[in-house]
């Protein structure tokens, strides 16, 4: 049975089922066009057989989106009709107190993020974030999470959880870097680290974003 097989087996007996019986028919019929598992299926075919070549270092950024803004980030996403949810940014503030309560410095691209959007969920990935700025620990529930079932180290910040895949990408905080702070990938099945996803917060989300827009633009007449 090749990737692809293996795959669509799971998405139609397992993922689609499962979230038609978690969040109900309105939910699931919003989240799952044809398109959309078509899309899965190939995303987890071409994970699978990739699982053990490594993964390229992110170092760069698509240069439409090197340096502009993050609110231009979400201005350009904001033209698309989309499934997924942008709370919308807190205060400094509520930055700084759930910073305080890491115990870490917080990259400065990763406040600007939390300063913008807030948080997002994007299809069955969800991103760590503050919805509600009187609730800051809602920042830390992937982490949390990740440490009580998967064995992730202290001192690593999750950025998202995806259930399906096993796996979260996570900035390093303790290494002390700041700015700098490496994106790791984490593996829960393994209880490991799989090498740099990126080098610092702000490529990496730079490059989350990019590729959201590109599929946009593919399924879209705004270019």
């Amino acid at each position: 049975m090749d990737e692809k097989e293996k795959a669509r087996r799971l998405v139609e007996e397992e993922i689609l089922s499962g979230y038609r019986k978690e969040f109900g028919d309105e939910i699931y019929f919003n989240l799952f066009t044809q398109d959309k598992i078509a899309a899965l299926i190939d995303r987890l075919a071409e994970h699978e057989k990739n699982k053990n070549i490594p993964i390229p270092i992110k170092t760069d950024v698509p240069e439409e989106f090197r340096s502009c803004s993050y609110e231009h980030l979400l201005a350009v996403l904001n033209q698309y009709d989309h499934s997924y949810r942008i709370a919308g940014g807190v205060s400094r503030d509520a930055i700084d107190r759930a910073e305080k309560a890491s115990s870490y410095q917080f990259p400065t691209a990763f406040k600007e993020y939390l300063a913008v959007f807030g948080c997002m969920n994007i299809g069955d990935s969800h991103h760590a974030g503050i919805a509600n700025e009187e609730n800051i620990h809602e920042l830390f529930w992937i982490t949390d999470l990740c440490k009580e079932q998967h064995g992730l180290p202290d001192g690593y910040l999750c950025l998202e959880y995806d259930h399906y895949l096993s796996y979260t990408t996570c900035i390093d905080l303790q290494s002390g870097k700041g700015d700098d702070a490496p994106v790791y990938w984490y593996l829960f099945d393994e209880q490991r680290f799989d090498g740099v996803e990126a080098v610092n917060f702000d490529i990496h989300f730079r490059n989350d974003i990019a590729t959201i827009i590109a599929v946009n633009r593919k399924n879209s007449s705004i270019q």
